[in-house]
């Protein structure tokens, strides 16, 4: 039986990069004979996935400054929900805390991305304890000893409060979402997802210098 015969890549007058159309007829170029990457070639391809990997890195990061832009002043509204029952007993009021920039921070024992921003959203607030205040709030249903063991293993520095059975929430809302509030007690900045905190820093700073 007659062997199967490969199919050529290029048929004539083809021109590849690279060859010597003398030495390498295009007729002659098949799969597994004489085709190989010119030096040019890969030169260029490695020049074209380091730009690739440059602009992909700089989408994300401006993604991240850009996802902590403020809300103007003037298109600021009040709190969904400004009193939460605390796990160690009594309340929580934003009320309690006007003149202070607020970070409130929704969160549960079971998400994940949770667990990944915690220790980030720790160092935060150690940093900025002088300047804004901080609460958890836990949307675990009923699962008190879950939480408690879950604020004991992170070492949470900030007073954590109860928010699932809100009726603000009852519709259910993304988590770990984080809400900060200005001096005035109003809504200025809210994000989905684990913070950043460089750039979230930066963003209760200029909240922080904020004029009156």
């Amino acid at each position: 039986m007659e062997g199967i015969r490969r199919p050529s890549l290029y048929s004539e007058g083809c021109f590849l990069p690279g060859l010597n159309p003398e030495r390498f007829p295009c007729n002659q170029i098949i799969w597994g004979k004489n085709l190989k990457p010119s030096t040019s070639f890969v030169r260029f391809f490695a020049i074209l996935l380091v730009g690739w990997v440059i602009i992909e890195v700089g989408i994300q990061m401006a993604s991240r400054e850009t996802a902590y832009a403020i809300v103007p002043k003037n298109k600021r509204s009040l709190a969904a929900v400004s009193k939460y029952p605390l796990i160690g007993g009594g309340f929580w009021r934003l009320i309690d805390h006007k003149g202070t920039v607020v970070v409130v921070n929704l969160w549960a024992t079971w998400c994940g991305p949770c667990l990944e921003e915690t220790p980030d959203l720790i160092a935060v607030a150690n940093k900025m304890s002088s300047k804004v205040s901080f609460v958890g709030i836990a949307m675990d249903q009923g699962d008190l000893d879950g939480i408690r063991a879950f604020v004991t293993r992170y070492r949470i520095p900030y007073p954590i409060a109860l928010g699932a059975n809100e009726p603000a929430y009852s519709l259910g809302i993304p988590i770990p979402t984080t809400i900060v509030f200005d001096r005035q007690g109003k809504v200025a900045l809210e994000t989905t997802g684990g913070i950043s905190p460089g750039p979230f820093c930066d963003a209760l700073q200029r909240l922080v210098d904020e004029p009156n």
